[in-house]
């Protein structure tokens, strides 16, 4: 199964025509219903975050967002996991290649992040996630730090602190990435 979204991710890459018909067909609902059904398949999973991203951008995860924004199933939270790991992964990629450039989306990334990080079916992983992808974005544009203190980060910070501690020492890598994104507000 994740091999036909990694072609459907590869046909949109190289061909603008078929990129398209992949939208036209309606490549949002239909990558969303397919990660919800194999959540538990994380390379899936993480295979329709970019599906989704290489179709329409940021736009097109953030419309994964809100199709589990309300969801508390295992499968929106798998497809919130999958997205805030792919926005790390762009943010990343983006501060190694050509530095940071403050980006207009980056405040509504920020609240979407924020908003699936606060859900409270949000597992540890998925949190980790959030906070993975939210330090790499306030690294880039402090301002970002200020905006998610006023938008009540502190206590999802808090949260995510008290989530890292459950999990003992498997924790560990969470709870540092947590610090991080302290030091870096």
């Amino acid at each position: 199964m994740h091999d036909a979204m990694w072609m459907l991710q590869r046909l949109a890459q190289r061909s603008a025509s078929s990129k398209a018909w992949i939208i036209e067909a309606g490549a949002g609902e239909l990558v969303h219903a397919a990660m919800l059904s194999a959540h538990a398949d994380d390379k899936f999973t993480q295979a329709g975050a970019w599906l989704s991203y290489t179709l329409s951008g940021l736009r097109g995860l953030a419309d994964l967002l809100c199709r589990s924004r309300a969801g508390s199933s295992p499968g929106d939270v798998a497809v919130r996991v999958a997205v805030a790991w792919a926005v790390f992964e762009l943010v990343k990629a983006e501060r190694e290649e050509i530095g940071c450039q403050p980006r207009p989306e980056s405040a509504s990334v920020l609240a979407v992040l924020m908003e699936a990080m606060g859900h409270a079916s949000t597992s540890p992983e998925g949190q980790w996630a959030c906070i993975s992808a939210l330090d790499a974005m306030v690294k880039c544009e402090p301002r970002l730090g200020s905006l998610f203190l006023e938008r009540g980060g502190a206590r999802l910070l808090m949260r995510a602190l008290r989530s890292a501690c459950t999990m003992a020492e498997d924790g560990e890598d969470f709870r540092r990435a947590v610090a991080y994104l302290l030091t870096s507000l």
